[in-house]
């Protein structure tokens, strides 16, 4: 089954709500390999960004960490 956009953040928010907090977070790279693996599904980083500001924007605190 193909999945969209909408499928996609549904994804990754499940995801993230599930399995991450303050101290066992995710980098983007792991995030994207997530999502091909489970999900058959093929990001870039910025769309990663993009979809976590989704979440944000969405009401849904979603903690994140630039790397140095």
């Amino acid at each position: 089954m193909e999945y969209g956009t909408k499928h996609r953040i549904l994804f990754l928010y499940q995801y993230l709500f599930q399995h991450t907090d303050a101290e066992h977070p995710l980098s983007t790279a792991e995030l994207m390999k997530i999502l091909k693996e489970q999900y058959a599904i093929k990001v870039s980083r910025n769309t990663i960004s993009n979809d976590l500001a989704i979440l944000h924007d969405c009401g849904l605190h979603i903690e994140h960490y630039e790397s140095t």
